[in-house]
């Protein structure tokens, strides 16, 4: 995947939620999206990127759209998940590149939303 492909599915899988999403949330949303988990370096830079554009912002450990965040969501007209990642692609890709740390989520963290995702899919 392209870093802007990256950073489409991750801002797209926490637009799904009115509240703040936690790791296991935003990974069971990216699953449904991409039919794939979104690996630990995917999320780190992902959020990194999206904090620093001050799209996404992080509370504790849940995630959440900004005002900025938003706006770009709501730009976009709703239609098929499909269209909507690729018009929201062609946005983020025309944003400047800026310096960003990535976050700061462990393997460990990831490991373990992910095992709470599939404990509860498979329920």
């Amino acid at each position: 995947m392209t870093e802007t492909q990256i950073h489409t599915w991750i801002f797209l899988s926490v637009s799904e939620f009115q509240q703040p999403a936690s790791l296991q949330e935003v990974i069971a949303v990216a699953d449904f999206i991409n039919h794939a988990i979104p690996m630990p370096k995917e999320l780190q830079k992902g959020f990194g990127w999206l904090r620093a554009h001050g799209l996404v912002r992080k509370e504790g450990e849940k995630y959440s759209l900004t005002e900025i965040g938003d706006a770009l969501r709501e730009s976009i007209s709703y239609s098929s998940i499909h269209k909507i990642y690729d018009m929201l692609a062609i946005k983020l890709a025309q944003l400047p590149e800026i310096d960003f740390q990535p976050d700061d989520i462990t393997e460990a963290e990831v490991t373990a939303a992910y095992k709470k995702y599939k404990k509860y899919d498979m329920k």
